[in-house]
């Protein structure tokens, strides 16, 4: 069986190929926080060349590349691949990737507290299962996770190794607002108590809590989950 450790990922622009001699672009964002960033930099830009540029509405990426393909919108920053690779198949060529604002070095992938990993031998996802109760807050015997959002496409990488590995059976995905749940884990890491969370870089998130020293990767046996 092979391991999944991390995806590597592309942060790439996306854009429909008439939006390149617009005189108005239609531009959207991410709807996290650290995408913002991105987006004012490309709108900024857009302006300086002569374009006229719509305020970036955020959305998730579900949305966005529906959008995109039916016209309503021109261009995003926040493409992630391979892990959007399937909203530009769905788009039916009339989505495209055009450049990129990072060409590779993106990471997302499952973490732990480096205490616990240290204290219970976590290596794999799949070791969270003989302590599921050291990371359950809701009494309810499995370990809560912070995962991504419905619409993400991270969240859609999670619900395949749920469903391949079972691991709905002992980890609980926390899907509400990323970012107010990942404030969450910071305050209870910082108060001692164990913490789980999905996340990508560059973030925030690994800023907060130190890689190698606060938190660790843990890796993801896999079957059927390809590598993006």
């Amino acid at each position: 069986m092979r391991l999944f450790k991390l995806i590597v990922a592309l942060f790439t622009s996306i854009a429909i190929t008439s939006a390149a001699n617009a005189a108005e672009v239609k531009m959207a964002k991410a709807n996290w926080d650290t995408g913002y960033f991105q987006a004012e930099i490309y709108k900024q830009a857009l302006e300086a060349m002569g374009h006229t540029v719509t305020e970036p509405k955020a959305i998730k990426p579900s949305v966005f590349y529906v959008a995109a393909a039916a016209g309503d919108l021109d261009l995003w920053v926040n493409g992630w691949f391979g892990t959007h690779d399937g909203y530009i198949k769905e788009a039916k060529g009339k989505v495209k990737k055009v450049g990129y604002v990072m060409k590779k070095g993106g990471l997302q992938g499952y973490l732990v507290d480096k205490k616990s990993a240290d204290k219970y031998g976590i290596k794999s996802v799949m070791d969270i299962k003989a302590n599921a109760k050291a990371w359950d807050s809701n009494g309810d015997g499995k370990a809560d996770m912070v995962a991504c959002p419905p619409g993400w496409g991270c969240e859609k990488q999670i619900t395949k190794h749920f469903a391949e590995l079972g691991l709905g059976d002992f980890i609980n995905p926390v899907k509400a607002d990323y970012s107010a749940s990942m404030a969450d884990v910071v305050a209870k890491y910082k108060n001692g108590k164990p913490v789980l969370f999905y996340t990508w870089t560059p973030n925030w998130t690994v800023g907060a809590l130190k890689l190698g020293s606060d938190v660790v990767w843990i890796e993801v046996p896999y079957s059927e989950t390809k590598k993006s």
